[in-house]
């Protein structure tokens, strides 16, 4: 059933002691972690060797067997929605990161610290307030502590959107008023292939229009000519892949 869901999507975990693996299936060595309970964002799916359907956390920490995960509806009246991912500035070094939206759930014993966060869903917390999922899958924040960040810059506009090349289906999605710090996430996966085996990754921007992949030295390029967009791909200062535009997603 798990297949069916598009990535990123997430998951409750009502029990304290999931055990955390390094791969898909319990011949992968513990992590010697446990999620614990709250509400976790899943990336990828893989079937074990046992027959199980696990999933690779968006945190990095590992993969959980989904038979003890439900699945939570974003869409909807669904309390919890994904939205296009945003920045919020938190001026305050203490502030909490929980496993689930509202007081109710436990503490992760981390914090945000100062600084500037993006948030990749929203949900209204048993208490009123509104809570924020970091993105990566590290927690909620309650977002009475983090205002919407909004830096201002001279990014090439609305080139967020689906992009095809021979190879790839590119999603690029832009933080609202991007930053020369941060500018968004890229969904990547192989043509005539399943969204669900899509990888993502941030990047930031270079200039107006070059924006890099983090973690890499991967870039692209982002062309306008006339009406449409083409996505220029550069593996170690080479185009490895070029596309164009199929479906432009509306401006943050």
């Amino acid at each position: 059933m798990w297949e069916k869901y598009d990535l990123p999507f997430l998951v409750k975990i009502s029990i304290d002691d999931l055990n955390i693996r390094s791969g898909p299936g319990v011949n992968n060595a513990k992590t010697g972690k446990y999620t614990g309970k709250g509400i976790f964002s899943i990336i990828q799916v893989a079937k074990g060797s046992e027959g199980a359907m696990w999933g690779r956390l968006e945190s990095g920490e590992g993969w959980i067997c989904l038979d003890h995960a439900t699945y939570v509806n974003t869409g909807g009246n669904s309390t919890i929605f994904y939205v296009t991912p945003y920045q919020v500035k938190v001026s305050v070094p203490d502030l909490n990161i929980r496993k689930g939206p509202g007081m109710n759930y436990p503490k992760t014993g981390q914090y945000t610290g100062v600084g500037i966060f993006t948030i990749v869903a929203k949900a209204k917390g048993s208490e009123g307030a509104m809570w924020g999922l970091l993105y990566g899958g590290k927690g909620w924040i309650c977002l009475d502590h983090a205002p919407k960040y909004t830096p201002k810059t001279d990014i090439l506009p609305n080139f967020a959107g689906r992009y095809l090349s021979d190879k790839y289906y590119y999603s690029i999605n832009v933080y609202t008023s991007p930053s020369a710090d941060e500018v968004g996430i890229m969904y990547r996966w192989i043509k005539n292939k399943p969204q669900s085996q899509a990888k993502s990754c941030e990047f930031t921007a270079l200039g107006s229009n070059k924006f890099k992949i983090s973690g890499t030295n991967d870039y692209f390029i982002v062309r306008k000519v006339g009406c449409e967009y083409y996505l220029d791909y550069y593996k170690s200062g080479i185009v490895y892949d070029q596309g164009i535009m199929k479906e432009q997603y509306p401006a943050p």
